[in-house]
């Protein structure tokens, strides 16, 4: 039972049947409760039409697909050896969570693999290209289930994007889709 449930719930008992009347007139459309709830950005919804390639897809890979793209589904944790298509099905469903228009951006959460003795800052370079080790997984999928002019435009409009977990502290991703990787 909901909270408000629950605080109706008690009015009755209260004896205050006028007032929960009143509010239940207003939920049922009598007139609209205004929405005091805080502003938070959403992207717009992508306008283009994604064209992804469709794959043979084993009936476990289809139960999962449609485990993940039902809308009451909130997080998915996906175990499973290498080579077991756990990527994929991952990059799949958020394209199509994009192309129905679900979310706005798909973004690709990767975990850094360093050695004692570097880090990234170690690394020469701008910091799209010491981040390119790690998006090419992403990269190669998206190459993989797209056409290339619609994987350039989702990168050219960061429809699609990406990080490292170690970098990730503060970050706000509202109305994504978040696909974190290893």
């Amino acid at each position: 039972m909901s909270k408000h449930n629950k605080n109706n719930k008690n009015n009755r008992s209260n004896g205050n049947s006028e007032d929960f009347k009143k509010k239940d007139n207003q939920q049922a459309g009598g007139g609209r409760k205004e929405d005091t709830s805080e502003y938070v950005y959403q992207r717009d919804k992508i306008k283009e039409d994604l064209t992804i390639r469709k794959l043979n897809w084993t009936e476990k890979q289809l139960s999962l697909i449609s485990l993940i793209l039902d809308k009451e589904t909130k997080v998915v944790f996906i175990k499973g050896p290498a080579g077991s298509s756990k990527t994929i099905l991952g990059v799949y469903c958020g394209l199509m969570i994009l192309k129905d228009k679900k979310c706005g951006e798909f973004f690709y959460i990767r975990s850094a693999i360093e050695s004692a003795s570097k880090s990234l800052g170690a690394l020469p370079g701008e910091i799209d290209l010491k981040m390119q080790p790690y998006m090419a997984p992403l990269e190669d999928k998206l190459n993989e289930l797209l056409p290339p002019s619609q994987v350039k435009m989702l990168m050219n409009d960061q429809r699609v994007k990406g990080n490292v977990i170690n970098y990730l502290r503060g970050s706000s991703l509202h109305n994504t889709y978040c696909l974190s990787d290893e």
